[in-house]
Protein backbone atom coordinates (compact mmCIF):
# COMPACT_ATOMS: atom_id res chain seq x y z
CA UNK A 1 0.00 0.00 0.00
CA UNK A 2 1.64 3.20 -1.17
CA UNK A 3 -0.18 6.35 -0.11
CA UNK A 4 1.05 9.90 -0.58
CA UNK A 5 1.65 11.63 2.77
CA UNK A 6 -0.44 14.68 3.59
CA UNK A 7 1.13 17.90 2.37
CA UNK A 8 1.70 20.32 5.27
CA UNK A 9 0.37 23.38 3.44
CA UNK A 10 -2.05 22.45 0.67
CA UNK A 11 -3.78 19.09 0.44
CA UNK A 12 -7.38 18.63 -0.75
CA UNK A 13 -7.81 15.55 1.42
CA UNK A 14 -7.85 17.61 4.63
CA UNK A 15 -9.01 20.97 5.92
CA UNK A 16 -7.37 23.16 8.57
CA UNK A 17 -9.89 24.33 11.13
CA UNK A 18 -10.06 26.12 14.48
CA UNK A 19 -12.32 25.76 17.50
CA UNK A 20 -12.53 27.47 20.87
CA UNK A 21 -12.56 24.71 23.48
CA UNK A 22 -13.00 25.68 27.13
CA UNK A 23 -11.76 29.16 26.28
CA UNK A 24 -8.63 27.97 24.43
CA UNK A 25 -8.16 28.22 20.68
CA UNK A 26 -7.29 24.88 19.07
CA UNK A 27 -6.10 24.17 15.56
CA UNK A 28 -6.94 20.81 14.05
CA UNK A 29 -6.77 19.04 10.72
CA UNK A 30 -9.81 17.12 9.55
CA UNK A 31 -10.22 14.63 6.73
CA UNK A 32 -13.45 13.08 5.48
CA UNK A 33 -13.57 9.82 3.51
CA UNK A 34 -15.65 9.26 0.43
CA UNK A 35 -19.14 8.18 1.43
CA UNK A 36 -20.50 7.84 4.94
CA UNK A 37 -17.72 7.53 7.55
CA UNK A 38 -17.46 4.21 9.36
CA UNK A 39 -16.43 6.12 12.47
CA UNK A 40 -14.18 8.91 13.68
CA UNK A 41 -10.57 8.63 14.82
CA UNK A 42 -8.76 11.32 16.82
CA UNK A 43 -4.97 11.16 16.35
CA UNK A 44 -3.17 12.57 19.40
CA UNK A 45 0.49 13.51 18.91
CA UNK A 46 3.34 13.62 21.41
CA UNK A 47 6.64 15.49 21.90
CA UNK A 48 8.06 17.26 20.01
CA UNK A 49 5.43 16.97 17.33
CA UNK A 50 2.20 18.43 15.97
CA UNK A 51 -0.53 17.26 13.61
CA UNK A 52 1.98 16.71 10.79
CA UNK A 53 3.48 13.72 12.61
CA UNK A 54 0.44 11.76 11.38
CA UNK A 55 1.03 12.66 7.72
CA UNK A 56 1.49 8.99 6.73
CA UNK A 57 -1.40 7.64 8.81
CA UNK A 58 -4.12 10.11 7.81
CA UNK A 59 -4.37 8.92 4.15
CA UNK A 60 -4.53 5.30 5.28
CA UNK A 61 -7.39 5.96 7.72
CA UNK A 62 -9.28 7.97 5.10
CA UNK A 63 -8.89 5.15 2.61
CA UNK A 64 -10.32 2.78 5.23
CA UNK A 65 -13.43 4.94 5.43
CA UNK A 66 -12.82 6.80 8.69
CA UNK A 67 -13.20 10.46 9.48
CA UNK A 68 -9.88 11.68 10.86
CA UNK A 69 -9.36 14.57 13.28
CA UNK A 70 -5.81 15.55 14.24
CA UNK A 71 -5.45 18.42 16.73
CA UNK A 72 -2.36 20.39 17.58
CA UNK A 73 -2.34 19.71 21.31
CA UNK A 74 -2.18 22.54 23.83
CA UNK A 75 1.10 24.43 23.51
CA UNK A 76 1.86 23.07 20.03
CA UNK A 77 1.58 24.26 16.45
CA UNK A 78 -1.21 26.78 15.91
CA UNK A 79 -3.05 25.92 19.14
CA UNK A 80 -2.87 28.29 22.11
CA UNK A 81 0.27 28.10 24.26
CA UNK A 82 -0.54 29.34 27.79
CA UNK A 83 2.48 30.87 29.54
CA UNK A 84 3.24 29.40 32.98
CA UNK A 85 3.11 31.68 34.90
CA UNK A 86 0.75 33.55 34.80
CA UNK A 87 -1.36 30.52 33.78
CA UNK A 88 -1.31 27.57 36.19
CA UNK A 89 0.52 24.42 35.12
CA UNK A 90 -2.86 22.66 35.26
CA UNK A 91 -3.55 24.22 31.85
CA UNK A 92 -1.45 21.33 30.51
CA UNK A 93 -2.79 18.55 32.78
CA UNK A 94 -4.30 15.30 31.56
CA UNK A 95 -7.66 16.34 33.03
CA UNK A 96 -7.58 19.64 31.15
CA UNK A 97 -6.54 17.90 27.92
CA UNK A 98 -9.33 15.34 28.35
CA UNK A 99 -11.84 18.14 28.87
CA UNK A 100 -10.64 19.92 25.73
CA UNK A 101 -10.83 16.78 23.59
CA UNK A 102 -14.33 16.07 24.91
CA UNK A 103 -15.26 19.65 23.98
CA UNK A 104 -13.92 18.98 20.47
CA UNK A 105 -16.27 15.99 20.13
CA UNK A 106 -19.14 18.26 21.14
CA UNK A 107 -18.02 20.93 18.69
CA UNK A 108 -18.00 18.33 15.89
CA UNK A 109 -21.25 16.75 17.15
CA UNK A 110 -19.67 13.33 17.64
CA UNK A 111 -20.97 10.76 20.09
CA UNK A 112 -18.23 8.13 19.87
CA UNK A 113 -14.57 8.48 18.93
CA UNK A 114 -11.61 6.11 18.58
CA UNK A 115 -8.34 7.42 20.01
CA UNK A 116 -4.98 6.86 18.35
CA UNK A 117 -2.03 8.23 20.33
CA UNK A 118 1.76 8.38 20.03
CA UNK A 119 4.30 9.21 22.75
CA UNK A 120 2.64 11.65 25.21
CA UNK A 121 -0.40 11.31 22.99
CA UNK A 122 -0.74 7.67 24.04
CA UNK A 123 -0.61 8.60 27.73
CA UNK A 124 -3.12 11.38 27.09
CA UNK A 125 -5.43 8.99 25.22
CA UNK A 126 -5.75 6.72 28.25
CA UNK A 127 -6.70 9.68 30.44
CA UNK A 128 -9.09 11.10 27.85
CA UNK A 129 -11.00 7.83 27.99
CA UNK A 130 -10.87 7.57 31.80
CA UNK A 131 -12.26 11.07 32.25
CA UNK A 132 -14.87 10.69 29.48
CA UNK A 133 -15.47 6.93 29.02
CA UNK A 134 -18.76 7.28 27.16
CA UNK A 135 -17.35 9.41 24.37
CA UNK A 136 -14.00 7.75 23.62
CA UNK A 137 -14.45 4.14 22.69
CA UNK A 138 -11.10 2.91 21.63
CA UNK A 139 -8.26 2.72 22.29
CA UNK A 140 14.77 12.93 30.66
CA UNK A 141 15.14 15.90 31.88
CA UNK A 142 12.81 18.01 29.84
CA UNK A 143 11.12 19.36 32.99
CA UNK A 144 14.28 21.36 33.80
CA UNK A 145 13.60 25.13 33.35
CA UNK A 146 17.04 25.44 31.73
CA UNK A 147 15.85 23.37 28.77
CA UNK A 148 13.20 26.00 28.02
CA UNK A 149 15.93 28.66 27.95
CA UNK A 150 18.26 26.48 25.88
CA UNK A 151 15.62 26.29 23.15
CA UNK A 152 14.80 30.00 22.91
CA UNK A 153 17.12 30.56 19.94
CA UNK A 154 16.16 29.44 16.45
CA UNK A 155 19.56 27.80 15.88
CA UNK A 156 19.22 25.69 19.03
CA UNK A 157 15.67 24.68 18.13
CA UNK A 158 16.91 23.52 14.72
CA UNK A 159 19.65 21.41 16.32
CA UNK A 160 17.19 19.96 18.82
CA UNK A 161 14.60 18.94 16.21
CA UNK A 162 17.25 17.43 13.93
CA UNK A 163 18.65 15.44 16.83
CA UNK A 164 15.36 14.07 18.17
CA UNK A 165 14.03 12.88 14.83
CA UNK A 166 16.42 9.98 14.38
CA UNK A 167 15.84 6.31 13.80
CA UNK A 168 17.60 3.22 15.15
CA UNK A 169 20.13 3.24 12.28
CA UNK A 170 21.50 6.72 12.93
CA UNK A 171 24.99 7.03 14.39
CA UNK A 172 23.77 8.88 17.49
CA UNK A 173 20.21 7.72 18.27
CA UNK A 174 17.99 9.94 20.38
CA UNK A 175 18.14 7.70 23.43
CA UNK A 176 21.82 8.60 23.89
CA UNK A 177 21.00 12.23 24.77
CA UNK A 178 22.21 13.18 28.23
CA UNK A 179 21.04 16.47 29.73
CA UNK A 180 23.44 17.57 32.45
CA UNK A 181 24.42 21.23 32.21
CA UNK A 182 23.42 22.26 28.72
CA UNK A 183 21.01 20.53 26.37
CA UNK A 184 22.69 21.77 23.20
CA UNK A 185 26.13 20.69 24.43
CA UNK A 186 24.65 17.24 24.98
CA UNK A 187 23.55 17.14 21.36
CA UNK A 188 26.97 18.14 20.08
CA UNK A 189 27.93 19.42 16.66
CA UNK A 190 27.68 16.20 14.65
CA UNK A 191 24.00 16.58 13.94
CA UNK A 192 23.23 15.39 10.44
CA UNK A 193 19.67 15.20 9.19
CA UNK A 194 18.21 11.71 9.61
CA UNK A 195 16.79 9.72 6.73
CA UNK A 196 13.42 10.10 8.49
CA UNK A 197 13.37 13.79 7.64
CA UNK A 198 13.64 15.83 4.46
CA UNK A 199 14.82 19.42 4.45
CA UNK A 200 11.20 20.40 3.79
CA UNK A 201 10.08 18.44 6.86
CA UNK A 202 12.68 20.23 8.95
CA UNK A 203 11.44 23.64 7.83
CA UNK A 204 7.82 22.61 8.50
CA UNK A 205 8.78 21.69 12.07
CA UNK A 206 10.83 24.85 12.52
CA UNK A 207 7.76 26.84 11.55
CA UNK A 208 5.53 24.83 13.90
CA UNK A 209 7.91 25.48 16.82
CA UNK A 210 8.65 29.12 15.97
CA UNK A 211 7.13 30.14 19.33
CA UNK A 212 9.70 28.03 21.16
CA UNK A 213 9.24 25.02 23.41
CA UNK A 214 7.68 26.60 26.49
CA UNK A 215 4.29 24.98 25.83
CA UNK A 216 5.51 21.52 24.80
CA UNK A 217 7.96 21.33 27.73
CA UNK A 218 5.11 22.00 30.17
CA UNK A 219 3.84 18.50 29.37
CA UNK A 220 6.83 17.29 31.40
CA UNK A 221 5.89 19.38 34.43
CA UNK A 222 2.38 18.13 35.20
CA UNK A 223 3.11 15.04 37.28
CA UNK A 224 1.98 16.55 40.58
CA UNK A 225 -1.23 18.10 39.28
CA UNK A 226 -2.05 14.89 37.38
CA UNK A 227 -1.57 12.87 40.56
CA UNK A 228 -3.92 15.16 42.47
CA UNK A 229 -6.56 15.02 39.73
CA UNK A 230 -6.42 11.25 39.37
CA UNK A 231 -7.13 10.64 43.04
CA UNK A 232 -10.71 11.63 42.18
CA UNK A 233 -11.11 9.35 39.15
CA UNK A 234 -14.07 7.04 39.47
CA UNK A 235 -12.78 4.69 36.76
CA UNK A 236 -9.21 3.35 36.88
CA UNK A 237 -9.37 0.57 34.26
CA UNK A 238 -9.57 0.87 30.49
CA UNK A 239 -12.80 -0.94 29.66
CA UNK A 240 -12.76 -0.51 25.89
CA UNK A 241 -10.84 -2.53 23.28
CA UNK A 242 -7.26 -1.26 23.06
CA UNK A 243 -4.42 -1.85 20.60
CA UNK A 244 -0.83 -1.17 21.68
CA UNK A 245 1.83 -1.22 18.97
CA UNK A 246 5.29 -1.50 20.49
CA UNK A 247 8.28 -0.06 18.67
CA UNK A 248 10.90 -2.64 19.60
CA UNK A 249 13.85 -0.27 19.06
CA UNK A 250 12.29 2.66 20.94
CA UNK A 251 14.82 4.05 23.42
CA UNK A 252 12.39 6.62 24.85
CA UNK A 253 9.37 4.44 25.59
CA UNK A 254 10.96 1.03 25.87
CA UNK A 255 8.91 -2.04 24.87
CA UNK A 256 9.04 -3.55 28.36
CA UNK A 257 7.21 -0.50 29.72
CA UNK A 258 3.89 -2.04 28.67
CA UNK A 259 4.46 -5.19 30.75
CA UNK A 260 1.48 -5.69 33.05
CA UNK A 261 -0.88 -3.50 31.03
CA UNK A 262 -3.27 -6.42 30.69
CA UNK A 263 -4.07 -5.96 34.38
CA UNK A 264 -5.28 -2.42 33.67
CA UNK A 265 -6.85 -2.91 30.23
CA UNK A 266 -9.75 -5.34 29.90
CA UNK A 267 -9.47 -6.07 26.17
CA UNK A 268 -5.84 -5.61 25.10
CA UNK A 269 -4.16 -6.47 21.80
CA UNK A 270 -0.37 -6.05 21.52
CA UNK A 271 1.57 -6.00 18.28
CA UNK A 272 5.24 -5.22 17.59
CA UNK A 273 7.14 -3.36 14.88
CA UNK A 274 10.91 -3.33 14.37
CA UNK A 275 11.32 0.42 14.50
CA UNK A 276 12.51 3.33 16.61
CA UNK A 277 10.42 5.81 18.59
CA UNK A 278 9.35 7.40 15.30
CA UNK A 279 7.65 4.26 14.00
CA UNK A 280 4.97 6.38 12.31
CA UNK A 281 7.68 7.69 10.00
CA UNK A 282 10.03 4.70 9.91
CA UNK A 283 7.61 1.80 9.48
CA UNK A 284 4.18 3.08 8.34
CA UNK A 285 3.43 -0.07 6.34
CA UNK A 286 3.83 -2.26 9.44
CA UNK A 287 1.67 0.15 11.41
CA UNK A 288 -1.01 -0.05 8.69
CA UNK A 289 -0.99 -3.85 8.85
CA UNK A 290 -1.59 -4.01 12.60
CA UNK A 291 -4.19 -1.24 12.65
CA UNK A 292 -5.97 -2.85 9.70
CA UNK A 293 -6.17 -6.17 11.53
CA UNK A 294 -7.46 -4.53 14.70
CA UNK A 295 -9.99 -2.29 12.95
CA UNK A 296 -11.36 -5.26 11.05
CA UNK A 297 -11.51 -7.73 13.93
CA UNK A 298 -12.43 -5.40 16.78
CA UNK A 299 -13.69 -1.97 15.73
CA UNK A 300 -15.75 -3.11 12.75
CA UNK A 301 -16.43 -6.49 14.32
CA UNK A 302 -18.88 -7.36 17.05
CA UNK A 303 -17.05 -5.79 20.00
CA UNK A 304 -17.62 -2.13 19.35
CA UNK A 305 -20.48 0.04 18.17
CA UNK A 306 -19.55 3.33 16.53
Amino acid sequence: MSLKPIDPYDDPRVTHEFATLNGRNYHYVQGLPQGTPKGTIFCIHGFPDFWYGWKNIIPYLLQKGFRVVVPDMIGYGKTDMPRVPPSPISAYSWKSTASDMYALTQHLKLSNVILLGHDWGAFASYRIHLYHPRSFTYQIAFSDPQTDKDLESEDNRRKFIKFLYRNSKDAKPVGKLQVEKDLISGIGEDNKLSALFTEKDLEVYMDAFSRGFHGPLNWYKIREVNHEDEQKLEITRIEVPTLIIRAMKDMAIRPEMIDGQDKLITDLTVRDVEASHWALLEAPEEIFKHIDEWLGNVVLGSKLKL
